[in-house]
C-alpha cells in the first residue's frame, strides 16, 4: 500500500507501533542515528537533522560540546549534556520566527538528571524577557515551561507551565503545541507529558512580535557559558511549523514511546 500523508500503512491499521515520525517535520534530530553526529573523542561538534532541509546544529568551543557514546536509552545512543553544553543552529535566526509568532508542534525525548537548577532545552532569545523568542525549559522545581517572548520585559504572547515536580529525572518525552495568535488565551499553548492530557494554563493575551528571534535556535544552554543547560540526555527532537492533527500527534507519541522505551 502506498504511504498516505507520511504515515505507513502498518500505522494506519492501528496494529503496529509507528517506526518513523509523521511526515512534514521541519527538523528531525535523532541521536540514535549516529551517522548524523560529527564527533571527536566523543565530543560532539555537529548534529545534523534528517529532514529535507538538513539543518545543522554545531558547537566549535570544546568547553561547550555535548558528548556522544556515553549514555544510552533503551539500547540507543543519546547525547549527554552538562550545564554549559549547547548546540547552535547554523540557519539564520529568521528561520525560527514561526516558533514564537505563528504555529508549531514540537516533540522532545529527553532526561534531565540533575534537579534544583534551570534546564534550557530549546531557546532563541538568550534568556532575557527583553528579547524576542521561544523557550522550552525545565525549572528547578521540575515543572516544564514553554513561552514566547515579545521583546518587552514582562509581556509574553503565551506562558504555559506544568505543575511542580511533574518531570522528575526519568527519561520521558513531551509535546509542545503553540498557536500564539489564538483569540482564546488558553488555546495559545498546549503541553503534553507522554500521552497525557493537554495542559493549557496560559492567560497572556499580548500580540506576538513577528520580528526574527534574538538569536538562532539553540539546543540546551541559552547562551555561551550560561550555565543553565539541561544537565541530562537528549534522544530526539521533532519540530513542525504546523499544528498536527490529534491522530498524528498520537502517532508520534507512540513512535517515541516505543523507540525510547518510555
Amino acid at each position: 500500500m502506498t504511504p498516505m500523508l507520511g504515515i505507513m500503512a502498518s500505522q494506519i491499521s492501528g496494529h503496529l507501533t509507528p517506526t518513523s515520525p509523521v511526515a512534514g517535520y521541519k527538523v528531525w534530530l535523532d541521536a540514535a542515528d549516529t551517522a548524523t553526529i560529527t564527533q571527536s573523542g566523543g565530543a560532539v561538534s555537529q548534529w545534523t537533522d534528517k529532514s529535507g532541509t538538513a539543518y545543522t546544529f554545531t558547537q566549535s568551543n570544546s568547553s561547550y560540546k555535548p558528548s556522544t557514546g556515553v549514555d544510552t536509552q533503551n539500547g540507543k545512543n543519546v547525547l549527554t549534556f552538562v550545564q554549559n553544553d549547547s548546540l547552535l543552529s547554523t540557519a539564520a535566526a529568521s528561520t525560527w520566527t514561526f516558533l514564537h509568532s505563528t504555529v508549531s508542534t514540537v516533540f522532545i525525548a529527553f532526561k534531565q538528571t540533575v534537579g534544583g537548577s534551570y534546564g534550557y532545552i530549546l531557546s532563541d532569545d538568550q534568556g532575557s524577557s527583553a528579547n524576542i523568542g521561544y523557550i522550552i525549559l525545565n525549572e528547578p522545581t521540575s515543572n516544564l515551561n514553554v513561552f514566547a517572548e515579545r521583546g518587552s520585559p514582562g509581556t509574553y504572547a503565551f506562558v504555559n507551565k506544568t505543575g511542580a515536580s511533574t518531570l522528575g529525572t526519568a527519561f520521558t518525552y513531551i509535546t509542545a503545541i503553540s498557536d500564539p495568535t489564538n483569540a482564546t488565551a488558553a488555546n495559545r499553548s498546549d503541553i503534553r507529558l507522554k500521552q497525557g492530557s493537554a495542559i493549557k494554563n496560559n492567560v497572556q493575551t499580548s500580540a506576538v512580535n513577528t520580528s526574527s528571534p534574538t538569536t538562532t535556535l539553540r539546543i540546551s544552554d541559552y547562551d555561551a557559558g550560561g550555565n543553565e543547560g539541561i544537565q541530562g540526555t537528549l534522544g530526539e527532537i521533532l519540530i513542525y511549523d504546523s499544528i498536527l492533527s490529534a491522530g498524528n500527534i498520537l502517532l508520534n507519541q507512540q513512535y517515541l514511546a516505543n523507540k525510547w522505551g518510555v
